[in-house]
Order: C-alpha cells, then sequence, then structure tokens
C-alpha cells in the first residue's frame, strides 16, 4: 500500500486501475496505444509535461481510457475526484507502485483485485453452466464481474457486454467491472442497481437466471427479486 495522505481506499482503487493500465500496456498482442505508463522513465510525458505533474499524468492515463472504458476509468464517474489535493511525490509513488512484474492471467488478475477492494472470494465459479448466446444472465451483487470473466473466457461465444447485466451497490463493485472489461477489451457493460433489477426482469424476456456467491449477503436481496419473477437462482 502505497502511504500518502489520501483515503485508503481512494488510493487502493486507484493502484489498481493503474495496474489494469499497465497491465494492457503490456499485452503487445491487444495493447490499445504506445506504452505511457509502462513507459521507461516515462519520457514522452516528461518531454511534454511542462509544469504538469505526476497526478495529472495519472489523470491523461485515465482520461485515454474513458471513452472506451468509462465504468472505471472515467474519473467523473467517481464520488469524488481521487487525485485533489495529492502531492507530487505521493501521485509518483502511486504510479511507480503500479509498475509491478504482473504475469498473472485475467481471472487471477481480478482475484487479486477484489481481495483488495474488500470483496468477497469468488468460490467455484468455473462449476456454473454455461450461458447460451442467445441468453442473458443477472450477475448478482458482491461478483464485481468475475463469474462473466470466467464464462467469456472459457466460451468464446460469449460476451461480457451482450450476455451479461451486473447488478452493483457499491463503487468498488463497479470499478472491478469496469477493470474485467478492460481486461477483456469489452464494450461498457450494462450495470444496474438492486433496486432497478425488479424492473429489468419485468421488461427483458432473454433473462431466465442469476448467477451469485453464497458468501455475498448484497446478493440475498436481489437473488429473492429474481426468484420473485420465477427465474433461476445458482450461487456458488
Amino acid at each position: 500500500m502505497v502511504e500518502t495522505s489520501q483515503d485508503p481506499k481512494t488510493i487502493t482503487q486507484l493502484t489498481w486501475t493503474l495496474r489494469a493500465i499497465a497491465r494492457m500496456e503490456r499485452d503487445t498482442n491487444r495493447a490499445l496505444r504506445r506504452p505511457r505508463l509502462t513507459e521507461t522513465g516515462w519520457s514522452t510525458w516528461r518531454r511534454i509535461a511542462g509544469r504538469a505533474g505526476t497526478g495529472e499524468f495519472i489523470r491523461l492515463l485515465h482520461d485515454d481510457l474513458a471513452g472506451a472504458f468509462p465504468t472505471a476509468f472515467d474519473l467523473h464517474r467517481w464520488s469524488s475526484d481521487p487525485l485533489v489535493g495529492m502531492s507530487e511525490a505521493d501521485a509518483t509513488a502511486l504510479a511507480e507502485s503500479a509498475l509491478v512484474d504482473e504475469e498473472s492471467d485475467t481471472v487471477t488478475f481480478l482475484r487479486a483485485a477484489a481481495a483488495a477492494l474488500g470483496m468477497p472470494a469468488a468460490g467455484s465459479v468455473s462449476s456454473l453452466p454455461k450461458v447460451q448466446a442467445h441468453q442473458r444472465v443477472v450477475e448478482l451483487p458482491g461478483t464485481g464481474g468475475r463469474i462473466a470473466a470466467q464464462q467469456v473466457l472459457t466460451h468464446i461465444d460469449l460476451s461480457f457486454d451482450r450476455q451479461f447485466v451486473y447488478v452493483a451497490d457499491t463503487f468498488a463493485e463497479r470499478l472491478l467491472i469496469g477493470i474485467a472489461a478492460l481486461e477483456l477489451r469489452s464494450n461498457p457493460p450494462e450495470i444496474i442497481t438492486t433496486a432497478d433489477l425488479k424492473a429489468l426482469l419485468a421488461t427483458d424476456s432473454r433473462i431466465d437466471r442469476a448467477f451469485g456467491l453464497q458468501t455475498s449477503t448484497a446478493a440475498e436481496v436481489a437473488a429473492d427479486a429474481v426468484r420473485a419473477a420465477g427465474k433461476e437462482v445458482r450461487c456458488v
């Protein structure tokens, strides 16, 4: 954990969005732009930065992804600007902390991010049945996109944004869903709150089930709404 005067939760959240950016840049087969965060000495940034500090560098890294991956990287969607008041030393330490030797696969990376963000372990999500390409599944609170990611990585005919609707009532969950979207190079996913779930179930005929985690207390309320609508619920 980077030691700063900022809220520790905010620092953790920025750490993992930056780590996701670094992973994207290192993926030479699917990188979306030239390396910036992972560029040696941040030479391009230092050449154009002028008086701008590392906090603005972090902001630029997020802004460049905000259009395609707004869920996690549009800082305007955060409850408050996470970079306001951050010192140059703290911003530099934060950016440097993301430059870890990251070679884990997507499932492992999302598991580590979830643990850092205070979310429950994902359990044996690989045991859930395959979602069919014509279906849509509700992913219950507490999962943060990890069930969908497992399905998409296992079955090439599935899409992170087309086959799944995500119920997320906390910022940490939405952030992890957004990080997963970048990992999978997905279009922006549909994310709703538990309060919106009943209306969705009444209007979307393609939804026939929901997947979730038994360890998520928040999932229980959403699961009850799914069962009340006559849909199947599977939790692991």
